[in-house]
């Protein structure tokens, strides 16, 4: 047996529910190019390294949400909704699957968005603010694949010198091919593209590749010989995407081929059916634009998610007048931030009980007001700001800059993407105002401004 099980593999595959490929993303060669359609082909970009085309970023993310032919809201092959492999991490938390999956006990699904966050992207809705990216994490974990392709094919020759192993760099994206009795597609909505396919002996399997930093929580996940929990839920749908019977995921946090890690994924079909029915419930609330319950939820993401969803300080906005059931909220949050002031070893635990009150008990109820008011006694009231202080949060509107002046907006730029906003300012001052428009970067500040003061009541 090649693989470490003893299950018959066979039986882990769904008979006539082989994928539909779709077009390849990248390393797509000019003859093959060719071959597809006009309007598919003026999506690509020409790689001069690899001498093969890419799919723009923007046409694939078109892609992921309603699939390759969102053109064409007509066509049968449009998707109303889909779901990737990093999506159905986000809807774990506060599923019926988070109370079975008992090994991963205290981990969220996802530790980037709530099911709520996922929500307003699916439905189109938009943030105040706009969270940070971190591109470079990003840009490293992409361009390390073929790097960690490699490298599990020697970590697992080495160990398993009798087997035959073979590693594909698929660049397709690939549509759950699974029908009901009528011919119609049971899950239209699971797409993936894959990191890499494995072959062991001639079975085949899902390959996935991470990377991670030295003393995160997922590398000490790692370490312990498990997997994160969301690249767990994201091998899963890979698994059932592709209707194959295991995944590899292999890990890299270092230079050497020794600071890498490799685990076996087997599929579950008890736990692909509760996968299913999280994602089908999810969908059924895009569909119905019903937002999904906050219940389970990953209170640090919600925090976020109010934040964003909050925006800056409206300054024409009136007080929120709060009625005396928040009294005591509003004087724990004082105490805290008290504690937070003084307390150095545990302030960190104080910060997330504040967030966690502000989440629970103050964001849902206040809106877009800059501050909310509870009656103490008759002379004064405690007045909670959860917004910034500063209202003077200004910056350059690049896009439009881009836009509009493209030779400026080249000569400005550090990297392909980064523009130097400080040498534009000094170096630009007469078109600073002309550009110049409000900030709406969720920054560390705007998470972490909380006061509460005892105020005298406001004149009526």
């Amino acid at each position: 047996m090649p693989l470490p099980t003893k299950t018959d593999l066979k039986t882990l595959i769904r008979p006539a529910c082989d994928p539909i490929q779709h077009w390849k993303i990248d390393n797509v060669f000019a003859d093959e190019l060719s071959t597809y359609p006009a309007e598919i082909q003026e999506n690509y970009v020409y790689n001069e390294e690899t001498r093969t085309y890419t799919l723009m970023e923007t046409e694939w993310l078109k892609w992921r949400r309603h699939g390759p032919y969102y053109m064409h809201p007509d066509d049968a092959r449009y998707i109303d909704v889909t779901l990737g492999g990093s999506d159905i991490a986000v809807l774990f938390d506060g599923s019926e699957l988070a109370e079975s999956l008992y090994l991963y006990e205290g981990q969220h699904g996802s530790n980037f968005k709530a099911s709520i966050e996922l929500f307003y992207e699916k439905t189109g809705r938009k943030f105040r603010l706009v969270e940070k990216k971190n591109a470079d994490v990003l840009w490293v974990g992409h361009n390390e694949e073929p790097s960690i392709r490699n490298l599990f094919k020697k970590k697992y020759s080495e160990e398993h010198p009798m087997d035959i192993v073979e590693v594909i760099n698929d660049c397709h994206m690939y549509q759950c091919g699974a029908r009901d009795h009528t011919g119609k597609l049971k899950h239209p909505y699971v797409l993936c593209d894959l990191d890499g396919i494995v072959k062991i002996n001639g079975v085949t399997g899902v390959l996935e590749c991470k990377t991670c930093n030295l003393g995160s929580e997922d590398y000490k996940i790692w370490k312990s010989g498990k997997v994160p929990l969301k690249y767990y839920l994201q091998c899963c749908w890979y698994m059932l995407c592709m209707n194959l019977p295991y995944a590899y995921i292999c890990v890299k946090w270092g230079i050497s081929p020794q600071e890498c890690a490799y685990s076996y994924i087997e599929r579950n079909f008890d736990v692909e059916d509760m996968i299913i029915d999280m994602a089908e419930n999810f969908i059924q609330c895009v569909k119905t634009n019903t937002p999904p319950s906050l219940e389970g939820q990953n209170m640090d993401r919600l925090f976020v998610f109010w934040r964003k969803k909050m925006g800056n300080a409206a300054t024409d906005v009136p007080p929120k007048e709060l009625s005396s059931e928040y009294k005591e909220t509003l004087l724990q949050l004082s105490y805290m931030n008290d504690e937070i002031s003084s307390a150095n070893k545990t302030s960190s635990q104080i910060k997330e009980q504040r967030n966690n009150l502000l989440t629970e008990k103050i964001f849902p109820v206040i809106g877009n007001a800059n501050e909310a008011r509870v009656s103490f006694d008759e002379k004064r009231d405690l007045v909670l700001h959860v917004r910034d202080n500063c209202f003077n949060h200004m910056k350059i509107d690049v896009d439009r800059i881009k836009a509009e002046d493209p030779d400026i907006y080249k000569m400005y730029l550090i990297t392909k993407t980064e523009f130097d906003q400080k040498r534009f300012v000094k170096e630009n001052p007469d078109l600073v105002d002309e550009y110049m428009i409000e900030d709406d970067t969720l920054t560390d500040g705007k998470l972490n401004f909380c006061d509460v003061k005892m105020q005298k009541k406001l004149k009526k």
